[in-house]
């Protein structure tokens, strides 16, 4: 399976010391959020000082006809073990905390924050959850000009006998690509200056590695980040990503646009997901 899109921003925040950096979310609802869903708030609806006074995440992010996918592997997961620690206890549950342990908590204060409207989804797939919102992301652009793709990842709890790199968000602002280049970008590559990505998943080959965190899961990167660090770099067109059975394979011709509305988005309302 092929899926397209075209990139029109690109962000990433790292929380390499438990700081934080600012976001335009209100302090009422910021105080609701935990470190990581501050990261997520700065990279969805970041303060100006940070970026420019028009950014275009933050300006599509208010838009309803902006969809969201929120994509994490464990989301809030700190706080979900903090409040089974408490019940354990005998201690009540705070409701605040509790609202934000579910997966889709941090994506549901940010769209209250932001006075969102419109479609939103939260998805999870392990290793490869980078790979299913990305999925779940071109889908919605059959139905919508433009979504905003937010993933957040944090160092798993002990409990879960795994380590990785600190907190982190980033967004992905995605346009809908015309059909014949999502196969020309899996297949030939892409013309330079068209600002692509496109994911082709396949079966895995014998002779490709089977990633090692699903059976060592002390990785020193986060899955997730891996593909976002691959997106920032100039150099490397290709990353292959294989899990037991099937090999999901990265392409790009451009890391990002700056400007959405400067870029043509195609008016055939036809899907960029091409089988």
């Amino acid at each position: 399976m092929r899926t397209c899109a075209r990139l029109l921003a690109l962000r990433l925040f790292v929380s390499e010391c438990g700081t934080s950096p600012a976001s335009t979310v209100p302090p009422m609802l910021r105080r609701r959020l935990s470190p990581l869903g501050r990261l997520a708030a700065a990279a969805a609806l970041p303060a100006p000082t940070d970026v420019a006074a028009d950014d275009p995440v933050e300006r599509a992010a208010r838009a309803s006809d902006t969809a969201w996918v929120f994509a994490s592997r464990r989301a809030d997961i700190a706080r979900a073990v903090e409040e089974m620690r408490n019940i354990r206890a005998g201690e009540g549950v705070s409701p605040a905390h509790f609202a934000t342990s579910v997966h889709n908590g941090i994506e549901a204060l940010l769209s209250i924050a932001a006075r969102h409207t419109g479609a939103e989804t939260a998805v999870a797939g392990g290793l490869f959850t980078a790979e299913a919102g990305f999925e779940a992301a071109v889908g919605l652009l059959s139905e919508y000009p433009r979504v905003l793709l937010l993933v957040a990842d944090e160092a798993p709890e002990s409990v879960f006998g795994e380590k990785s790199a600190p907190a982190f968000a980033g967004a992905m602002l995605l346009a809908r690509a015309k059909p014949e280049a999502a196969r020309t970008i899996c297949e030939t590559g892409a013309p330079e200056g068209e600002p692509l990505v496109a994911l082709f998943t396949r079966p895995r080959a014998e002779d490709e590695t089977i990633d090692a965190r699903l059976t060592e899961p002390a990785g020193a990167l986060s899955a997730l980040r891996e593909v976002f660090a691959w997106l920032e770099e100039e150099d490397t067109p290709l990353l292959t990503r294989c899990d037991r059975r099937v090999a999901h394979v990265w392409t790009k011709t451009k890391a990002f646009c700056d400007d959405f509305d400067s870029a043509e988005t195609p008016e055939a309302p036809e899907s960029a997901r091409v089988r």
